[in-house]
């Protein structure tokens, strides 16, 4: 296979690992068609297909012709075979977890869970945990009129309380870290310091609260409504949109919010319309911050462009670091990148990175913890201690 690329960048590499990638028999594809693989499957993969039942759980079993070996000679899988359940409520989860009926979770649970597990499993239970490839924060769709003017959108993100909300919320939900548009402690990241010097990232949060409303008030908006779109998923959607709207009232807002289920808030801000501010999200396997910053590009680029605005000078210094083969040359024009985005546009607002908290039991061996949900999942290095 070969990729004939407009320009040599450094995104690329790392790009061919997302583990959306996939290679179909040209076969398959030539006599069934692309649709057929939506009900069969083949690669080459540890393990063989056994069954699915939808809303239940997915089966496997090991594919003795594997050709890969570990570390310690002998050809991979270590498993016989596994069966992953379909759970969408954490509560079953986490009972199977307990009663020893499923044996790791791969997403995350929240911090309360994670305690309950230690206190009721003591050493039979392993937690790993790390900063989450996933950015959580908000668009405000500048195809309505208010939104258009920059201070609004400036005074929004000044009502938040960052350090002060990383510190409450890493207790109760999935989020953590303080960051910008770049993965926490990425080459490419900004500093604390630097990011001390966007608006919204002040240790001075009453100085910041008061230029909010000073904003707002040189807007002729004071008081104003404000309405967020939100997914009906507790965690950390709902737990962090309830948080934000106690921000805003703190600088004389008057938000509301409006939870939809997943499919319909999907469909509503997808067609990028009446939405005023939404719950907005940066989520990708593997950490390419080249490629993953794409998001903030004009919105008839990028088609994750939730805040529905033009701005060629994102576009540009966007082209130019993936064109530069210089980190240095790249990690400054991040920084202005990402100062115009978050800050003197206000195009996007990030609040906090998602944090994963991965429970097993410590029989569970081989498995080391990923920054995203989508990787670490093809179980050929796992073994049970048992």
């Amino acid at each position: 296979m070969v990729f004939k690329l407009k320009y040599a960048t450094g995104g690329f590499i790392p790009a061919l690992a997302t583990p959306f990638n996939f290679v179909y028999s040209k076969k398959d594809l030539d006599t069934h068609g692309y649709k057929w693989h939506q009900k069969n499957i083949n690669g080459t993969g540890a393990f063989t297909f056994v069954q699915h039942q939808p809303g239940a759980f997915v089966e496997g079993k090991r594919y003795a012709n594997y050709h890969h070996k570990g570390e310690d000679g002998k050809m991979k899988p270590y498993l016989d075979g596994y069966k992953a359940i379909s759970a969408p409520k954490m509560a079953v989860r986490l009972q199977a977890i307990r009663g020893d009926r499923a044996q790791i979770e791969f997403r995350a649970f929240p911090p309360k869970a994670r305690d309950d597990l230690k206190k009721a499993l003591g050493d039979k239970i392993t937690v790993q945990e790390s900063d989450w490839n996933c950015v959580m924060g908000f668009s405000s769709n500048q195809k309505l009129k208010k939104f258009q003017d920059v201070r609004i959108r400036q005074a929004l993100t000044l009502a938040m309380d960052r350090w002060g909300g990383s510190k409450y919320l890493s207790q109760i939900a999935i989020v953590k870290t303080v960051g910008g548009m770049v993965f926490p402690n990425h080459k490419l990241a900004a500093t604390k310091a630097e990011l001390q010097k966007m608006i919204g990232y002040s240790s001075d949060l009453k100085g910041s609260q008061e230029k909010a409303k000073k904003l707002l008030a040189d807007a002729g908006v004071s008081g104003m409504t404000v309405e967020l779109l939100n997914r009906a998923v507790d965690q950390p959607y709902k737990v962090v949109g309830t948080w934000m709207l106690g921000q805003w009232k703190k600088v004389g807002l008057v938000p509301n919010q409006i939870v939809l289920p997943t499919g319909p808030w999907y469909a509503k801000f997808r067609k990028k319309k009446d939405q005023e501010t939404m719950i907005d999200f940066n989520c990708q396997g593997v950490v390419n911050p080249l490629i993953d910053a794409s998001k903030w590009q004009s919105s008839d680029i990028a088609t994750n462009n939730r805040g529905n605005y033009i701005d060629r000078q994102m576009d540009k210094w966007y082209d130019q670091m993936n064109r530069t083969g210089d980190e240095a040359e790249a990690a400054s024009i991040m920084r202005k990148y990402e100062m115009r985005g978050l800050d003197e546009k206000a195009h996007f607002a990030v609040n906090f990175w998602w944090y994963k908290i991965n429970p097993h039991r410590s029989y569970v061996k081989g498995w080391n913890i990923a920054p995203s949900h989508y990787l670490n999942q093809s179980l050929d290095q796992v073994w049970l201690d048992k």
